[in-house]
């Protein structure tokens, strides 16, 4: 379990994401136990987990985009600027989810194409 917010990386580079965000036999080889390769291999079971869980959501129907992570900025922003009771803790808890989100999604611009 990762302790802090810095400890969160995204689960692929711009170029993985590329060469085999949209490969279904990538995704298929590390579902069934495969290891990742390429010039960033994971070797640990977390870092092929958080690999697998990103390519997973990107196949699925309600994957999150960077409009909505855009939004939780936005939101953390206006929660920052008010300085309500428990605003800090809400701006935290946004901004938390934001990058941990934004670890499991494409980097913005990156154009992933499917493949069987």
């Amino acid at each position: 379990m990762l302790d802090s917010l810095e400890e969160i990386t995204p689960a692929l580079s711009a170029n993985e994401w590329m060469e085999f965000g949209g490969s279904k036999p990538f995704f298929d080889r590390l579902a069934h136990g495969g290891r990742p390769f390429g010039p960033n291999r994971r070797f640990t079971d977390e870092q092929k987990l958080h690999v697998l869980a990103a390519l997973a959501l990107w196949r699925h129907p309600a994957v999150f985009n960077h409009t909505e992570l855009d939004a939780l900025e936005a939101a953390a922003q206006l929660y920052e600027r008010r300085h309500g009771p428990g605003d800090i803790a809400l701006v935290k808890a946004l901004r938390s989810a934001h990058k941990k989100i934004a670890a499991l999604i494409p980097p913005a611009g990156v154009q992933i194409t499917p493949s069987e």
